[in-house]
Formats: structure tokens, sequence, C-alpha cells
């Protein structure tokens, strides 16, 4: 129990002393919802995870921002993730798969365009990844791949 409140106790401090984005990010094989975490002006992390359809997933990322601008940040990521692919459209067979990746990407904040704008982030990234599996279809597969992303900042 003294774990569960202490566990607890550092999340909310993290939340309340950090700035959070929740979006949509969509980086193949990471896509859906979007939570953003900057512990500080060059460091955050990411958590991206889509649990319904097809294709499922749960990723996680480091990102350091090589370039901090006002309106914009250059950036680098690392990231591990956990996905699915049901595959019923060939031979009805689901693939579970363990990868990681690494990428770069511009974000940029659309209130350059007009200060009176809500705090809207979009951001496009270049990525690879790299898939551990024994299935033949996806065998040691990588991906090369444009990302995308949609993210409010609170």
């Amino acid at each position: 129990m003294k774990k569960i409140i202490f566990i607890i106790a550092i999340t909310v401090n993290l939340i309340s002393a950090n700035e959070i984005y929740l979006g949509i990010q969509s980086s193949y094989p990471s896509d859906g919802l979007s939570i953003k975490i900057d512990t500080s002006d060059r460091v955050a992390f990411q958590t991206i995870f889509d649990p319904l359809g097809t294709e499922r997933s749960i990723s996680f990322r480091g990102i350091y921002k090589f370039k901090k601008e006002f309106y914009y940040n250059i950036y680098g990521y690392g990231e591990v993730g956990f996905w699915n692919w049901d595959r019923r459209y060939y031979n009805n067979e689901t693939v579970d798969t363990f990868g990681y990746g690494l990428g770069t990407g511009v974000e940029y904040d659309l209130r350059d365009l007009d200060a009176g704008f809500i705090p809207l982030f979009v951001n496009i990234e270049l990525n690879l990844h790299f898939f551990d599996t024994t299935d033949e279809y996806y065998y040691d597969d990588q991906e090369l791949g444009l990302g995308f992303g949609v993210h409010y900042k609170f």
C-alpha cells in the first residue's frame, strides 16, 4: 500500500511540475492517443497507445530537443513498444511483437500564426523501427516511415 501511495505521489508531482500535452500521434507502427510530458526544456517523455482495432499498440518514447526555439523544436527520440496485428485477413493469425525505433522531427506551435490561438502543436517526423518476431510475414522487419501528430498543451 505504501508503494502505491508513493507512486501516486510521484505521478502527481510530475504532472503538476511539468507541461502536459494530450493528442494524437501517427508514426507507424505507433499510432493512437498520445500523452507527452516535458520534464525539462530539452527532455520529454511520450506514451502512445491504441487499444482498439486490428493494430493495437503501446509504445514509450524518450525525446531530446536538439534545437528549442520559441515556436518550434527540432528533436530526436528513441522508442520501445509492443505491437499486436490482428491478421484475420491473412491466415487468421495474430502477431505480437516487441520492437524499438528511433526518429527525428519538427514540432511547431500554431500560436505563431495567431497569438490568440489555443496552445496547439503539430509535428512531423521521420522514423525507423525494428521488430523482433518469428512470424514469417514480419520476420525481423524494419520500417522507415513518416509520422504526424497534433497535441494540445495544458
